[in-house]
């Protein structure tokens, strides 16, 4: 009896507002620094109305950075399908996830936590091998495709893939730090591209 007016009062998307707003502040403070009463003023409710929908600061917060990284996975996914040269998917997805707007900075500076918490957190680390997985099953296509179709030579997809990720999060994390531009990561990573896809 208790429970129907509980099922009643949920609402998908003052859940989502919840989870934008933890995730905004994750990237501006780090996900240590934000308190569930900083979620709430953000949005203007309750801490109470934070709490109903989840039931701890960690519920939250974890939820947070999954809903992020899972949006991005989107978002990168759904610009893609336009494109039809492997290559250039390639290039776009690259340039997708280049630091250089407000969006993709929020982006990185989640994802590096996250990469952080699931080596602390064994909980952590499932959500986190999915979503590393995916981003590698969507490279691997990328490749591949460009090998069925001629754009790219022979290499073995699954080492490029794994080099590409690594020289990738590196020079993303430096671009984080300060210590290399977005300009020069991008004449990095399109460079290798070149070098181990493209050229003879």
């Amino acid at each position: 009896m208790g429970s129907e007016p509980a099922r009643a009062r949920f609402d998908p998307e003052r859940r989502q507002r919840i989870l934008e707003a933890a995730a905004d502040l994750i990237a501006e403070r780090g996900l240590h620094a934000v308190r569930v009463s900083d979620i709430a003023k953000r949005i203007s409710t309750t801490n109470g109305t934070v709490h109903y929908y989840f039931p701890t600061k960690d519920d939250v917060l974890d939820s947070a950075m999954t809903w992020a990284v899972e949006r991005a996975v989107e978002r990168q996914g759904a610009d893609l399908r336009a494109i039809d040269s492997a290559y250039d998917r390639l290039i776009r997805l690259t340039d997708l996830q280049l630091p250089t707007t407000t969006q993709v900075v929020q982006e990185w500076s989640i994802w590096l936590q996250y990469w952080n918490e699931a080596s602390l957190s064994a909980t952590l680390r499932p959500a986190h091998a999915e979503y590393y997985g995916r981003w590698r099953t969507m490279v691997l296509a990328i490749v591949e495709r460009g090998q069925r179709r001629g754009e790219f030579r022979g290499t073995d997809a699954a080492t490029f893939t794994d080099q590409f990720s690594c020289l990738f999060n590196g020079a993303g994390t430096q671009v984080l730090a300060g210590s290399l531009s977005p300009e020069r990561m991008r004449e990095i990573v399109i460079g290798f591209i070149d070098t181990n896809l493209v050229s003879p």
